[in-house]
């Protein structure tokens, strides 16, 4: 599908074009009570106006419940948007979702990791883990992206915080997700392959295991070792004393 803006010369622009198709800009909950009213421009913990638009068809958004029956809405429905926004809006357009509602209650498959610490919006993709944070200094929100997915990673993985900041550096894309809805949006994704592998180490304990491994492997070799050689020594006695008793005629 295209979309031929008005001011485009008569150029086509794919649905596509930026990675990823349509998808709604707002989702989210009623916020905690506390917060008072809010602005549905602002984004913040509760979701809202993230226009992210990696939370297309199949990604799963995680966001805290602050009041009986959650009030979860969507809408905003972008046919195309590239990270930033600038011009305030997307190709805006009206759109029909289907959503899956999941209460994760505490001790639930998954969820002690998803909302250990969580301090904005998480997500999954088919390939990696997202965090989103809002303030208005960019530079603040990229701290809060990262601070978060560290906490987050921490407790899915295992893997010290330490260490999942030097990988942050190495795999982790961050990008701004949007300027323009007084609160700028910054988002932090990192590969779901390079995570679930880390897991994987962090649970062998530090790799004692594979070393337990390796031990009993060079111990079986030395037995078995040994074991032929005491099998050789008993032949080579048996043979001698076979010679004595034949010489001495025993």
């Amino acid at each position: 599908m295209t979309a031929t803006p008005p001011w485009s010369r008569g150029v086509e622009i794919a649905l596509n074009a930026t990675g990823t198709g349509p998808f709604f800009g707002q989702m989210g909950v009623a916020p905690a009570p506390s917060r008072g009213v809010l602005s549905s421009i602002l984004p913040g913990a509760h979701g809202g106006n993230l226009d992210n638009k990696r939370l297309g068809p199949g990604a799963t958004l995680y966001l805290p419940v602050n009041v009986d029956g959650a009030l979860f809405s969507a809408g905003d429905g972008h046919a195309v948007q590239g990270d930033g926004e600038f011009c305030v809006t997307a190709l805006e357009t009206s759109m029909h979702g289907r959503f899956r509602l999941t209460v994760l209650t505490p001790g639930s498959a998954g969820s002690t990791a998803v909302f250990h610490d969580i301090s904005g919006p998480r997500a999954e993709t088919a390939t990696h883990y997202i965090t989103m944070a809002f303030h208005e200094d960019l530079n603040e929100a990229q701290e809060a992206a990262l601070l978060d997915m560290l906490a987050w990673m921490h407790r899915l993985t295992g893997v010290s915080r330490i260490d999942l900041y030097r990988t942050a550096s190495l795999v982790g894309d961050m990008a701004v997700t949007q300027v323009v809805n007084g609160r700028k949006g910054v988002h932090l994704m990192m590969p779901k392959s390079i995570m679930d592998a880390m897991a994987a180490a962090a649970n062998d304990s530090g790799g004692w295991k594979s070393a337990a491994r390796a031990v009993l492997a060079a111990a079986e070799a030395i037995y078995l070792d040994v074991q032929h050689k005491v099998a050789d020594f008993l032949l080579i006695c048996k043979g001698k004393c076979a010679e004595l008793l034949a010489k001495y005629e025993l």
